[in-house]
């Protein structure tokens, strides 16, 4: 007797499918309550963006700005001598410059730790300290060669020369802090490069084109 294509196939095959797609269902389900929003990729130490970096760069120009301000005021306050005119001035500059250092390098850290970027503080003033001395070192050599006894207009241009540079490295300061806060983020371990295996669900179209669930299963991902 010649089955009817309306009806239902009820061969041992048929029903063999149907128990390997409620088993493949199955696992799917459970694999998905187990993972408990496990990612599919390492998110191990991500790599900063430009608006991170950016934002670094930001924080450590206006807490350098605010640390300069509050301590050159505190120290040409503090320091200020009505017998010398010079006095407030050296003493604004004797606490503004590590109060500017410290606050350069403050805010650049505090920044990237709030996108995560999970840099060291001590890494970040040791970078931005050494930008702190070049530009000192080129603006007071400037302002000595201005003063030098070489009357001439090449000493006078060198000077001024070496002073704006020391401005332009004091001002760039910022920037250096973040290119060292971002050069003390802990770097990828080798354990990260394996990525964990997954279960997922897909349909497969057999050679007549009728599509098929199948459950793929990744044991491990490594990632180069």
């Amino acid at each position: 007797m010649k089955r009817s294509n309306d009806m239902p196939d009820l061969t041992p095959v048929s029903a063999m499918r149907t128990c390997l797609r409620a088993v493949a269902l199955l696992a799917l389900l459970v694999a998905a309550a187990t993972a408990n929003g496990r990612p599919f990729g390492p998110t191990e130490n991500p790599r900063p963006s430009f608006g991170i970096c950016a934002a670094e760069v930001g924080g450590g120009l206006a807490c350098g700005v605010l640390g300069l301000v509050i301590g050159g005021g505190i120290g040409g306050f503090v320091f200020f001598n009505p017998a010398s005119e010079m006095s407030a001035f050296a003493g604004a500059v004797m606490v503004g410059f590590p109060t500017a250092l410290v606050g350069c390098a403050g805010g650049t850290y505090a920044v990237g730790s709030a996108f995560g970027q999970d840099g060291r503080f001590l890494p970040t003033l040791a970078y931005t300290a050494g930008a702190f001395v070049v530009a000192a070192g080129f603006t007071i050599g400037g302002i000595q060669v201005v003063n030098s006894d070489i009357n001439n207009g090449t000493a006078f241009n060198v000077g001024m020369g070496m002073t704006y540079l020391g401005a332009a490295v004091f001002v760039a300061a910022p920037v250096v802090a973040t290119y060292g806060y971002n050069r003390s983020r802990p770097r990828d371990s080798y354990g990260s490069r394996f990525v964990p295996g997954s279960v997922d669900l897909a349909l497969v179209r057999d050679a007549e084109g009728i599509a098929h669930p199948s459950l793929n299963v990744r044991l491990l991902s490594v990632r180069f």
